[in-house]
């Protein structure tokens, strides 16, 4: 899987998120499992 399929998937599920009507707080969750999941790949591939 390329690294811009990654980024892309990663976009897709930012803006799911913001659309969905769930709490903030398990908004806020998934939001900083995402940014963990970013740095973890741009480490790898940079």
């Amino acid at each position: 899987m390329s690294k811009s399929k990654l980024c892309v998937l990663i976009f897709g599920i930012f803006k799911r998120l913001q659309h969905m009507s769930c709490p903030s707080f398990i908004k806020f969750q998934l939001q900083s499992i995402l940014d963990n999941l970013l740095l973890i790949l741009k480490t790898k591939f940079s």
